[in-house]
């Protein structure tokens, strides 16, 4: 036993380590760049977005890019295109975005160039105040996308606790019923058992009357009375039987009810296990519940 379970914690410590290494949080990544378009090469900016899904981000970022304007959203290739978005954080004149998503390994990344006049691209050189303003405002932008994935990471972390505490209670429950059900059974052995002693004794003390009812018999001259005499005993003779066949059906009931409580036990122990395997799997839950919150709180504070 002893050697299962600590097995048992030695695969746990390998799976926790391999989980908590899933929750590190990574760096939002915003850089000057130089923009790759269908149309044309420009300054600009690309933002990395850990572990967020390219699905997402192209639905959260038309939604940036097309509040507060009428000006038609544009999509070809991957290449989100606006003019005259209104996006106050980085001017407060429209201003023409150009974007481009691209899926990687765990991460999205998006690329922006922002046209502030015609022909005219922020840019670093152009105005570091303003390329500060856009630094700032993707970075707010992929903050509150990663802050969505730890968010949901934590609530996915949540569930599966929630999911294990709810079978451990069920296998605590079990335990109790195994438990009474074993109470049960004895109180029925210790019931069989009085009745049992309770129609030995009745069935002794019929065939104490029965022999005393066949010497009266032989005792009889007259053959009605005789007839009379050994119905009697026959009757007699059929309660004794019908005792000693409730005898012989009360100990087949001991015998199936031992046989339950046996099974019962071994029930209970393979219960016992179980929820120690369970409660082993539990704090390793908490522990990568304790991870997916230091995760999400450190992304909130960046």
């Amino acid at each position: 036993m002893k050697k299962v379970t600590m097995k048992r914690m030695y695969l746990f410590g390998i799976s926790l380590s391999l989980v908590l290494s899933l929750f590190a949080q990574k760096p939002i990544e915003v850089k000057e760049i130089t923009c790759k378009f269908s149309h044309g090469e420009y300054p600009g900016v690309s933002l990395v977005i850990p572990e967020a899904k390219y699905d997402d981000i192209a639905k959260e970022w038309t939604k940036r890019l097309e509040k507060g304007t009428k000006s038609a959203l544009t999509i070809d290739k991957g290449e989100y295109s606006i003019f005259g978005a209104q996006i106050q954080e980085i001017s407060e004149n429209p201003v023409n975005v150009y974007s481009i998503l691209h899926s990687q390994d765990s991460a999205v990344l998006l690329e922006v160039s922002i046209e502030l006049k015609p022909k005219e691209f922020l840019s670093k050189a152009y105005s570091e105040q303003e390329y500060a303003h856009v630094h700032d405002y993707l970075f707010q932008f992929g903050k509150e996308e990663y802050t969505n994935v730890a968010n949901g990471q934590l609530n996915e972390e949540e569930n599966k606790l929630k999911a294990l505490e709810k079978e451990l209670s069920s296998l605590q429950n079990a335990k109790s019923k195994l438990e009474k059900d074993i109470v049960e059974e004895n109180n029925n052995i210790l019931n069989y058992e009085d009745q049992i002693e309770l129609l030995r004794s009745d069935a002794s003390n019929l065939n104490e009357q029965i022999g005393q009812e066949r010497k009266t018999l032989l005792g009889l001259k007259d053959e009605e009375a005789q007839k009379v005499k050994e119905k009697q005993i026959k009757d007699l003779e059929k309660d004794k039987d019908k005792m000693l066949k409730d005898v012989e059906n009360y100990q087949k009931k001991i015998v199936d009810s031992k046989s339950n409580i046996n099974t019962a036990e071994m029930d209970i122990e393979t219960n016992i296990n179980e929820q120690q395997a369970k409660t082993g799997e539990i704090q390793v839950q908490k522990r990568v519940l304790e991870g997916a919150t230091i995760k999400l709180n450190t992304i909130m504070s960046y």
